[in-house]
């Protein structure tokens, strides 16, 4: 107790179970009540608190984990057999069977891509709050299918330059040569170069756009 308190040998806080936060308190992890797409979160950040608290003990993360659920899912929690033989892996792979993880997996399709590009192009894009909002959307569909290898970096980035207007599209394009001389024209321009290009040609404080009504 008191190296504890102390902070060990080496000055850090020695952390156990007793030490996790409480249910409820700002860095609690969420009260789990058994929804598919909050299944996977959880178990990572209740994981991420069992290492900064020193939670080694598999039976310990077994038992801990029930005060972080709602009844419903302590009560599921408890007629497992890897929670009564205190197998911490088995668990997680219980819970995320339980619950459906597999679903997030079939969150986005290519399909729903599509219909967003083909939706977001006939949009124009005049300010850089309607390009960051176009560009946050197409990572929430586009950066996800990316990651989980259904559709490669080079697709993602074809699709991402054709859910631009075309107005916009050419004003990019004139700017992007200009900065990527040698790129070949076969291969779509790279995301994070479009969207620094797109930034400098929507620049709220740009000179001109800050002088309003007629200079004389």
């Amino acid at each position: 107790l008191a190296q504890h308190q102390a902070g060990g040998n080496n000055g850090a806080p020695e952390y156990s179970v007793v030490d996790m936060p409480t249910p409820g308190s700002k860095h609690a992890p969420k009260k789990f009540r058994g929804h598919y797409s909050e299944i996977e979160y959880f178990i990572e950040h209740y994981e991420n608190l069992c290492r900064r608290y020193n939670v080694r003990d598999n039976t310990v993360r077994c038992k801990t984990i029930r005060q972080y659920c709602s009844k419903a899912v302590r009560r599921v929690i408890e007629g497992l057999k890897s929670y009564k033989n205190g197998n911490w892996s088995a668990l997680k792979t219980d819970l995320k069977k339980l619950y459906d993880n597999d679903l997030n997996d079939q969150r986005y399709t290519l399909s729903d891509l599509k219909k967003f590009v083909k939706k977001s192009r006939t949009r124009p894009m005049t300010s850089k709050s309607k390009f960051l909002d176009y560009h946050r959307k197409f990572i929430t569909i586009g950066g996800w299918l990316t990651n989980k290898e259904r559709i490669n970096e080079e697709k993602t980035a074809t699709y991402f330059w054709q859910g631009i207007h075309k107005t916009f599209r050419r004003r990019l394009e004139g700017r992007l040569i200009i900065k990527l001389p040698d790129h070949s024209l076969k291969e779509p321009f790279p995301i994070e170069t479009v969207v620094e290009a797109a930034e400098f040609l929507l620049e709220r404080n740009r000179f001109d756009r800050m002088c309003k009504g007629n200079p004389h």
